[in-house]
């Protein structure tokens, strides 16, 4: 029976919930997933090809549900492709929460799995590995098989150059010229005196999209009266800078580009001479908060001190390009998880900080070893849980690690006070985790 061309289904057992989990995060997928196995039902809820829901058989929903499902081997999946109503439930990310449902399933025992040999973390780990690598190549065949690609990047990347501070915009449409807003005054790109064509328009498109991710705030860029933009602009970084790119729904279409903005530092208030003193010799800082953009401002905060104070060089392991708080004595360098081994490398950071999303790796922990204060953020209500949660962000076969790490250093948890306060202001506190049990994610306060 032939199937609608937004729905994927089959049988498990042919195919694990982890390897469609793993496809619909290389497409971007939305929609949901319904699974029936052995008389259990349950659905997961994708957007942009991350986890946002799931509900089990007994009609709970959340991260625990996701869990519950991903751990069915037999049965039935059936996957429907359309919009999402609501807000997210599950903030953790596809990733993260197919690797901790894995653990669970190595935790349980071989009953709880399919029967077979090997550790469905590591499985998991290395399918990941394998579709990373299929992401990339199709992007590359993708855009090497097409003609007006293949003549596209040396024209894009002077468009792109072009915008070089926070007031610069950028359009590009087809049919006209690229035109640069500086300094108050529209002139053509210098160099480009011809119509932008369609396929070049287009290729300019795929790859701005291809390379980008949503932004969680509106961008800087303002669309031309009169047009439509499509809600939350992408972000891309070009060498070194963020840039937001909007997709304009106009007669003809175009894509409106400018140097975005930093957010704005919050305040902080709280005992930094705790921060002063950790950050003294060596140490790992977590900065905990109940949701993850808190918890960065936090973070932000933290490492703006620690520059002030200390002159440091500072490495933030991110994929957002906005976030990096500005410099003052020292030097704060973002890079993305990809590239951060060779950052590292190059850069000798005295402090290593991370955002609250994504998995960590063993890649991770080896940089740990040669920089002596690591800053992490963590989306945590209470100071209980927080170090508990750092250690879930690293596969089951570097929990090990993780947990030497974490006993081979002084461990402070900055957390964020909850209670309402003056807008842009984070007030917050700091609790010392005494050396015994931190392994083991418990939190007894020194």
């Amino acid at each position: 029976m032939a199937q609608d061309p937004g729905t994927l289904a089959g049988e498990l057992g042919l195919i694990s919930l982890f390897d469609i989990g793993q496809l619909l995060m290389l497409n971007r997928a939305t929609g949901v997933m319904s699974v029936l196995s052995e008389g259990r039902r349950g659905s997961l809820w994708f957007r942009d090809g991350q986890l946002v829901n799931a509900i089990d058989e007994r009609q709970r929903d959340g991260e625990n549900a996701a869990f519950a499902v991903f751990a069915w081997r037999r049965g039935r999946f059936e996957f429907h492709g359309a919009p999402l109503p609501g807000s997210a439930t599950i903030d953790g990310g596809t990733e993260a929460i197919m690797l901790e449902a894995a653990r669970r399933i190595d935790e349980a025992g071989p009953e709880a799995g399919s029967g077979g040999t090997g550790s469905e973390t590591a499985k998991l780990v290395e399918h990941q590995s394998k579709f990373d690598l299929l992401r990339e190549e199709f992007t590359r065949v993708t855009r090497d098989a097409s003609p007006e690609a293949r003549r596209a990047p040396a024209a894009e990347d002077a468009w792109l150059d072009a915008l070089q501070s926070p007031g610069d915009r950028l359009l590009v449409r087809p049919g006209a010229l690229a035109r640069l807003r500086s300094a108050g005054a529209w002139r053509p790109v210098d160099g480009f005196d011809m119509p932008v064509d369609e396929a070049a328009y287009r290729a300019f498109k795929s790859r701005m999209l291809t390379a980008g991710s949503t932004a969680r705030s509106p961008g800087s860029a303002v669309a031309p009266a009169g047009a439509a933009a499509i809600p939350a602009p992408v972000l891309i970084a070009h060498r070194g800078r963020a840039l937001t790119i909007d997709v304009v729904t106009c007669e003809p279409e175009c894509l409106w580009l400018a140097v975005a903005e930093r957010a704005s530092m919050a305040e902080v208030h709280g005992p930094v001479e705790l921060v002063d003193a950790l950050c003294a010799g060596s140490g790992l800082l977590l900065a905990a908060a109940p949701d993850a953009d808190m918890a960065h401002a936090l973070l932000a905060a933290l490492i703006v001190r620690l520059s002030q104070t200390r002159g440091t060089t500072t490495l933030i392991v991110t994929d957002d390009p906005a976030f990096a708080p500005p410099e003052s004595a020292g030097v704060v360098i973002a890079t993305s998880l990809a590239m951060f081994e060779a950052s590292v490398a190059a850069a000798h950071p005295d402090a290593l900080a991370v955002g609250a999303r994504g998995t960590l790796d063993g890649r991770f922990l080896t940089a740990c070893a040669s920089v002596p204060i690591i800053f992490g953020a963590v989306v945590a209500a209470d100071a209980e849980n927080a170090l508990a949660r750092w250690l879930l962000r690293f596969p089951a076969a570097e929990t090990a690690r993780a947990r030497v790490l974490v006993e081979s250093m002084p461990v402070a948890i900055a957390l964020a006070d909850p209670e309402p306060a003056p807008a842009g202001t984070v007030r917050f506190t700091v609790q010392r985790v005494a050396r015994t049990d931190r392994a083991a994610g418990r939190l007894p306060v020194a």
